[in-house]
């Protein structure tokens, strides 16, 4: 099975160093090595036209911080734009074209790290046989999948990890949680993905997976971590799906204080007959009087927009 060889470099890297890079490319090719790059200027861009102009795209993956090919730096874009016309496939990132600093930062960081562990394994086409594997008889091969899966972190592989969270063993359980863990950002792109995962990691809850005596302490606080994670990614997802809002409003139900008046500021924002309802029922029912406050300004807040 192919492997991937990343080329990525510095952004000053000049383009006297094209043929250098091209030379790698070819080198790599010729034994059958992918090619991964972070769509990046400099070495990224030069190992992509090299692929583009030997018309081997389809044996090129681009492992982007962004959520769409805008972007791409301005001059890398008319590259991209040939790559993936050609056939070159992207795993796309979390962010989008002027999102803050901090985020893009954070995103950029993410994207190495998939890019990273991608070619140390193996390329993105070892998902299925992995995602296979997840149904063998013996608990420590799937267990070896899962955590091979959790370093690729593609996306075909959310819907099997998912399943994996009711797997009979609980260390496969345990490790689907960290490695869905790392799936919870805009690379999740609608709510019904975020709502699978939170309804599975709850069903655990409820199966007493929560329990310290019932699984490791670390492994619990993640559990919950990614829980909250999903919250945060659906009020993002509210600009493009409002079904993230029965998400929301399932956080008014979470056993920590700051995350029932989180969601409750947030749904302050939606004029919506079920969120006035839900919010309504939480002021009259939180044992929280900072979540009651809260859900009282998100409550008038709601009303005034009505006036």
């Amino acid at each position: 099975m192919s492997r991937l060889a990343g080329f990525v470099g510095s952004r000053s890297l000049p383009a006297s160093f094209t043929p250098f890079v091209s030379s790698l490319v070819s080198a790599f090719r010729a034994r059958g090595f992918l090619v991964a790059s972070g769509g990046a200027v400099g070495a990224d861009q030069y190992a992509l036209s090299v692929l583009v102009e030997q018309g081997e795209s389809a044996s090129g993956v681009i492992f982007s911080a962004w959520s769409s090919a805008s972007g791409f730096p301005a001059s890398v874009q008319s590259t991209v734009g040939r790559f993936l016309a050609a056939g070159g496939q992207v795993v796309w990132g979390s962010v989008s074209a002027g999102a803050p600093r901090q985020q893009v930062v954070s995103a950029l960081l993410g994207r190495n790290q998939r890019l990273v562990s991608a070619c140390e394994i193996k390329d993105i086409r070892a998902v299925e046989p992995l995602i296979s594997t997840l149904e063998d008889e013996e608990w420590s091969v799937r267990l070896g999948a899962v955590k091979s899966l959790k370093k690729i972190q593609h996306a075909q592989a959310i819907k099997p990890l998912i399943a994996c969270l009711n797997d009979e063993n609980k260390h496969v359980r345990a490790w689907a949680v960290f490695a869905l863990g790392g799936f919870v950002d805009a690379r999740v792109t609608d709510a019904q993905a975020l709502e699978s995962m939170l309804e599975s990691l709850k069903d655990l809850r409820g199966d007493g997976f929560f329990h310290m005596e019932d699984s490791e302490p670390d492994v619990v606080m993640h559990a919950r971590g990614v829980i909250h994670d999903i919250y945060h990614a659906a009020a993002e997802l509210l600009k493009k799906d409002p079904r993230a809002i029965d998400i929301l409003i399932d956080a008014l139900d979470d056993d920590e204080h700051f995350m029932r008046s989180w969601a409750a500021f947030k749904l302050g924002e939606i004029a919506d007959p079920k969120v006035l309802e839900a919010l309504k029922e939480l002021r009259g029912d939180d044992p929280d009087e900072s979540v009651v406050r809260t859900a009282d300004e998100a409550i008038r807040k709601i009303e005034g927009k009505q006036e």
